[in-house]
């Protein structure tokens, strides 16, 4: 498990992955409510496919 701050634990989140460059985290905060926070990338001169890997992963 990481921590995002000290009272937000977080671990990373597979279960969304796609074939494109893509990370997401589960996020507790100290109401134990849980939040997914997802980060992406795309190269500028790349092809469509990458925000269709994105789409699949949302």
């Amino acid at each position: 498990m990481n921590m995002v701050r000290p009272e937000l634990p977080a671990e990373e989140c597979s279960d969304f992955d796609s074939n494109c460059d893509i990370i997401w985290a589960k996020v507790t905060t100290s109401a134990n409510e849980i939040a997914l926070v997802g980060a992406f990338y795309r190269e500028p001169k790349s092809k469509s496919d990458a925000l269709d890997e994105l789409n699949k992963s949302l």
